[in-house]
């Protein structure tokens, strides 16, 4: 009996064990950016804003992994293409700024910007080291071109944010 016992025992103990183990691995397997909600803003210029041709674009940021890029792209009304900026905001494994806060001196050099009165959106993806490749690729490839991208691409993770601006 009592080695019968022991095994019994044994076996909720190791099926214990197995449980807290596939719960491990179970939330390694979490996205650690879901845990930790990513939240970028944009406090200046509000949407609706005129603005010279330079101008600076500034905002705060929370919870932006250091694998990260934050980029701000521009769609021309008139075209309805993405040009994304040539540097990104934030760089990849640079180190943040430690009271959570971008700024970007915005010069548009796209034909589709020049003029009074033409609108315009700017808006805010995050890109990762693959990503960023990408992207500098294609700002390569449009350098001095009005196609802009149709899209962004799928795995870039554009932030939902629309600044509508005109420019003065």
């Amino acid at each position: 009996m009592f080695i019968k016992d022991t095994w019994k025992d044994q076996g909720v103990y190791l099926g214990i064990i197995w449980i807290i183990v596939l719960c491990s691995i179970g939330f390694g397997f979490l996205n650690i950016e879901e845990l930790n909600k990513v939240e970028v803003s944009v406090i200046n210029p509000d949407t609706g804003s005129s603005v010279n041709s330079q101008f600076v674009i500034y905002g705060s940021f929370e919870n932006i992994p250091e694998n990260k890029d934050i980029w701000l792209y521009t769609v021309p009304s008139m075209t309805k293409k993405y040009y994304p900026e040539i540097v990104p905001v934030i760089k990849l494994n640079n180190a943040h700024s430690a009271d959570g806060s971008w700024e970007y001196y915005y010069i548009p050099s796209i034909n589709e910007f020049k003029g009074v009165g033409k609108s315009f959106q700017i808006g805010i993806f995050i890109s990762n080291k693959t990503d960023r490749i990408y992207i500098e690729h294609e700002i390569t490839r449009l350098n001095g071109s009005t196609n802009g991208m149709g899209q962004l691409p799928g795995r870039i993770q554009d932030m939902g944010i629309k600044i509508n601006i005109t420019k003065m």
